[in-house]
This record gives structure tokens, C-alpha cells and sequence, in this order.
């Protein structure tokens, strides 16, 4: 399966206040509806259409970040479900799991790029970290050296209690 399309049909931000301690973040991904498409670029090819829901909620009730749109894949023939059986299945409203964890990943890659543009412009704290933790050397050296000494009192209380 090739993504060949992805396009967003609304994007909202929702800032009703500024952010202050006790902020908690979570992320939802929904698939609206699948359908079988044509295409005439793709004349003997099966293209399968997802609309999907993403949302980013900052909570208690700070903001709120909507993504919605779609994204059509060309489906190869050597998949192992088909493209009838996905659709089969979704009359059911199910999903086989690989193809769920293949469109999640999709989905948030696209809607986290512009999710972290739009954070920053309203000023909210990014929903996936970004920076890396740096630490000093300095204080690196004191942890592995306090945790080295930690170790090696460990090893003699055991070797203590074996011999007694």
C-alpha cells in the first residue's frame, strides 16, 4: 500500500486560555469513513480513501487542535488483506490492526508537522517533545561515578552475606 494523496479538509485551533501549571495533553486519531476510489491516473488500480479525525486536547479545558482531511492509498495486489475486505470490514466499523498502526503513523507524522507549526504560533507547549535533554559533562561524570560506587557496594554486601 502507497500513500499517493493526503489533504487536510479543516484545520482548527481553539486557545481559550493561557496555559499555566497542571496542563495534561492527549492526542486522538479517528477514521471517519473508508471508501473505494478511481482514479483515471491509476485506470487498473484499486485506490482506497481514509477520512480521518486527529485531535490534540491541552486539558483542563486550555485548547484545542483539529485536524481533519483524508488520505488515499494505492492498494498493491500482493497486500495481504484486500481492498474489499477492508471495506467488508469497515460496514462493522473495524479495522485490521496492522492497517490501523500503518494509518495511525501516517496520520500523526502529517498532522504533528503542522500541529508544532500552530502551537507555536498561538504559544502552547509543543504536544510531542522536541528538544533533547542536554546535560553538562560535569555532572554526567558525578552521576556514573556515584552510580559506579553504588554498584560496588552492592557487590560487597552480596559477597558478605554469601560468605557468611
Amino acid at each position: 500500500m502507497r500513500l499517493i494523496s493526503s489533504s487536510f479538509s479543516k484545520i482548527s485551533v481553539d486557545k481559550k486560555k493561557e496555559i499555566t501549571r497542571g496542563v495534561s495533553l492527549s492526542t486522538d486519531m479517528k477514521v471517519l469513513n473508508i471508501k473505494k476510489e478511481k482514479s483515471p491516473l491509476f485506470k487498473d488500480e484499486d485506490l482506497l480513501e481514509f477520512e480521518f479525525k486527529f485531535t490534540i486536547d491541552y486539558t483542563p479545558d486550555f485548547a484545542t487542535l483539529i485536524f481533519e482531511g483524508k488520505l488515499i492509498l494505492l492498494m498493491d495486489k500482493s497486500e495481504e488483506i484486500s481492498l474489499n475486505q477492508i471495506i467488508e470490514d469497515w460496514k462493522e466499523k473495524k479495522l485490521d490492526n496492522t492497517l490501523k498502526i500503518h494509518l495511525l503513523q501516517m496520520v500523526f507524522s502529517r498532522c504533528s508537522l503542522k500541529a508544532m507549526q500552530l502551537e507555536e504560533f498561538v504559544n502552547l507547549p509543543t504536544h510531542i517533545p522536541i528538544t533533547p535533554n542536554i546535560q553538562n559533562p560535569e555532572d554526567t561524570g558525578k552521576t556514573q561515578k556515584e552510580e559506579k560506587s553504588k554498584e560496588e557496594n552492592l557487590d560487597k554486601k552480596n559477597k558478605n552475606s554469601e560468605t557468611q
